[in-house]
């Protein structure tokens, strides 16, 4: 492990790691309203996971004017880098943070790290060594079922009544959505590799249920100050409600007859919001 000469003194470098559809979006949200942090102003890199070439370049093709319209002098640099400059390597990926003030925490909130193999949370561990992790979990019916309604719905164009079962399915036990959804797995790689102590684990519920506490306990993890008024704004914002639609009977029974002994597992490890998950309705709209 390598560890650079004041890494013990520099404030952690904070990692969301998932997971998708359970709120990530929201805690970034409300991060960047914070003084000592410093996020991203496009949420995510996904450089561990090999993906920010495909990001940086699908955010510029769709943003495109709206980035341009955001230029100045002191960001001119940074966008420069973050979109155009090559190649994409650690050092890129380094770069993307310099512009946070000395004693900022750095947040790079990126989904798809959850699931990466243990050789790349080591590198991750050697190259930021005063890595924290956040990851926050959701009942894995209701994010199943959030993720499928977006992909197939929402983002396909299409009509409830018009999906089969196979093509839920299909959403359902695709390799990256399996791999993101397992939680305990995830959990423990990680820790293995940065430490118990340095794995915060949260729950989606919260967001709706205590949003403030959760943002309290991300703070006093990342130590630093809490005070709610920094997140007036941004602690109860709604940032996506899904698609009113009610859950088909043959999903539900797949998703409980596949999900339902993995649940208890996960009560029994976190307990916490997760003892709520085996009594919530899966079909309510998220």
């Amino acid at each position: 492990m390598t560890h650079t000469k004041d890494s013990a003194n520099q404030p952690p470098f904070l990692l969301s790691i998932g997971a998708a559809k359970a709120g990530t979006t929201w805690l970034w949200d409300n991060l960047k309203e914070h003084p000592d942090i410093w996020t991203l102003p496009y949420k995510s890199t996904q450089y561990f996971s090999g993906k920010a070439h495909q990001v940086r370049k699908k955010k510029w093709n769709r943003h495109r004017k709206e980035i341009i319209g955001k230029l100045r002098p002191h960001n001119l640099m940074w966008h420069w880098n973050h979109f155009k400059s090559k190649p994409v390597d650690d050092r890129w990926f380094l770069k993307q943070f310099q512009p946070a003030k000395p004693g900022q925490v750095r947040v790079d909130i990126s989904t798809s790290y959850a699931g990466l193999p243990l050789e790349t949370l080591q590198h991750i561990n050697s190259l930021i060594p005063n890595t924290k992790v956040v990851y926050l979990l959701r009942n894995p019916i209701d994010r199943q079922w959030s993720n499928a309604k977006l992909s197939l719905i929402r983002n396909g164009g299409r009509s409830p009544e018009d999906i089969s079962f196979e093509e839920y399915l299909e959403q359902f036990e695709g390799e990256g959505m399996q791999r993101s959804t397992n939680y305990l797995e995830n959990y423990q790689r990680w820790a293995s590799v940065v430490g118990k102590e340095n794995v915060f684990v949260g729950f989606y519920d919260q967001v709706g249920q205590d949003p403030y506490g959760l943002l309290q306990s991300v703070c006093e993890f990342a130590g630093i100050p809490y005070q709610k008024e920094y997140f007036a704004k941004t602690a109860e914002r709604n940032i996506f409600k899904g698609a009113a639609v009610e859950m088909p009977e043959e999903v539900s029974e797949y998703l409980h007859r596949t999900y339902g002994a993995f649940v208890n597992d996960i009560k029994e490890q976190f307990g916490s919001y997760a003892n709520q998950w085996a009594t919530q309705n899966p079909a309510t709209p998220s």
